[in-house]
C-alpha cells in the first residue's frame, strides 16, 4: 500500500511513498529509542539537518524494512524482478556526518536496499565522524551503486569507534577504476583515529574497480589517519573483474603510505 494512499498517524509523514516517524525526537533529550522502520527512516530524514552529537539512538527491537528479502545476490537478482521496494536514505552525509552514539543492543536491521546511480558515501551510514556505532547486525540488505565509497555500515568514516558490529548485506559496485573504494563494512576511511572491534562481514562483494576489502575499501592518507582493529572476521565472498592493480585484500583494499594500521586477534 502506498503511503499517499492511508491516513497517516499522529507524528508520521508521507515521504517518496515511504512513512517516516519523527515523533521520538525532542531535541531537548540526549538519548531515543527506536523500535520501528519508520522511525530508523525518520533518523535518516532528520540527520540531513542534524549530525547528533553528544546525542544517543538505542534500538529497542529487529527492524524490517523491507519483508522477506533473501541473503545472497542470486537470491536479491529474483527478488527485485517486479517489486517495488522502500529505498533506503543513508544516515548522515559528508556535508553533515554522523556524530552521535547508535547502540543496536545486539538488535538487527534487515530489508535495506539502496539502488543509486552517480552517488557516493552510501551504507547504513552515508559518513560517521566522532561517533560510536556498537551491537547492530545488519542482515539481508543489498547496495547497488556505480560510484565510489560504499560499505553496508558507512560509506566514509573518520575518527569514530565501531565495535559488535556484524553483516552479510550484499554489495555490487560498478565503478571501473581502481579507486572504487568498496568494503564489506567501510568504504573509505582517513583522519584521525578510528577503532574497530568484534566485528564481522559476512557477506558478498561484487565489484568491477580497485580498492575493495573485506572490512574496509581504502584508508587514504588525508591527514594521516590510525586505524586500529581487533577481532574482525571475515568469513564472506569477494571479487573484482578490475584489469588493473585491484587492490584487494580481505581486511583492507588499498592502504595508503601515510596511514597508521594495527590489527590484532
Amino acid at each position: 500500500v502506498r503511503s499517499d494512499e492511508i491516513p497517516a498517524p499522529k507524528n508520521l509523514v508521507a515521504k517518496e511513498d515511504i512513512l517516516l516517524d519523527i515523533g521520538w525526537y525532542d531535541e531537548t533529550k540526549d538519548k531515543y529509542t527506536i523500535s520501528t522502520a519508520e522511525e530508523l527512516f525518520g533518523l535518516a530524514v532528520l540527520s540531513n539537518s542534524n549530525d547528533f552529537a553528544g546525542k544517543t539512538i538505542e534500538l529497542a527491537s529487529d527492524i524490517v524494512y523491507n519483508e522477506d528479502a533473501p541473503a545472497t545476490r542470486v537470491e536479491w537478482e529474483t527478488f527485485l524482478v517486479g517489486k517495488e521496494l522502500k529505498e533506503w536514505v543513508s544516515i548522515g552525509s559528508n556535508s553533515k556526518p554522523f556524530a552521535g552514539t547508535f547502540d543496536g543492543k545486539g538488535h538487527s536491521i534487515s530489508g535495506l536496499y539502496i539502488n543509486a546511480e552517480n552517488k557516493e558515501y552510501l551504507g547504513l551510514f552515508s559518513v560517521l565522524e566522532g561517533a560510536t556505532v556498537k551491537n547492530v547486525k545488519i542482515v539481508n540488505s543489498c547496495i547497488k551503486s556505480n560510484y565510489p565509497n560504499v560499505g553496508s555500515l558507512a560509506g566514509r568514516v573518520r575518527k569514530s569507534s565501531i565495535s559488535g558490529v556484524y553483516s552479510n548485506a550484499v554489495l555490487v559496485n560498478t565503478r571501473n577504476a581502481d579507486n572504487a573504494r568498496v568494503g564489506g563494512l567501510i568504504g573509505m576511511l582517513d583522519t584521525g583515529k578510528t577503532t574497530i572491534n568484534n566485528c564481522q562481514f559476512a557477506g558478498s562483494l561484487f565489484a568491477t574497480g580497485g580498492s575493495i576489502g573485506g572490512l574496509l575499501g581504502k584508508i587514504d592518507a588525508i591527514s594521516s589517519p590510525t586505524l586500529e582493529v581487533s577481532n574482525f572476521l571475515y568469513t564472506g565472498h569477494l571479487e573484482t573483474t578490475w584489469n588493473g592493480d585491484p587492490y584487494l585484500g580481505g581486511v583492507i583494499g588499498w592502504r595508503q603510505n601515510t596511514t597508521t594500521v594495527k590489527i590484532s586477534d
